[in-house]
């Protein structure tokens, strides 16, 4: 039987596309974040508008329906912003590992390997003991030959296949 082991955070780690889907992500945050400090500083406004009316008049009842429309609008906006990291992120993950997954199945039957366990590193930095626990129970191979390593090799194939469609924007 032949064995191979991935470190799939090495993968990742050094994979073109996952630099790239962090960096889409967080620019992507970063655009939503302004638009939602725009509509705060609008929300401050509207909100000392609403208590400079002069109490009982139809303009106060007027800013306070505009002050509320655009309390609504806010949170809609939010709603929205927080969905589409959220879905942006799921498509990006899902594309990527479908591809990792896909690249570790071809490398796996071009090289006669029966099976592919998943490598990590066992290392865990005194400065954080919380994570003994994490890796102990996440951990899959504790050791592997070198040999029977091909992170090297997916990382490879991973990067020659990425378009870098982010990047050239």
């Amino acid at each position: 039987m032949k064995v191979a082991v991935v470190d799939v955070d090495k993968v990742l780690s050094q994979s073109e596309a996952w630099s790239d889907s962090l960096d889409e992500y967080q620019r992507l945050q970063e655009q939503m974040r302004r638009s939602l400090e725009k509509h705060e500083r609008q929300l401050r406004v509207l909100r000392a508008e609403c208590e400079n009316a002069p109490p009982g008049t139809d303009a106060a009842v007027e800013e306070r329906v505009r002050l509320e429309a655009a309390l609504r609008e806010y949170e809609e906006r939010k709603g929205e912003f927080e969905l589409k990291l959220h879905d942006q992120r799921i498509e990006s993950l899902s594309r990527l590992f479908n591809e990792i997954s896909d690249i570790i199945r071809s490398y796996a039957v071009e090289n006669r390997v029966d099976l592919v366990l998943r490598k990590q590193d066992l290392t865990v930095s005194p400065s954080q003991p919380v994570e003994l626990g994490v890796v102990v129970t996440t951990v899959h191979v504790l050791y592997a030959r070198e040999s029977y390593d091909i992170t090297d090799a997916i990382v490879r194939e991973l990067n020659a296949r990425y378009p870098g469609e982010i990047r050239e924007r």
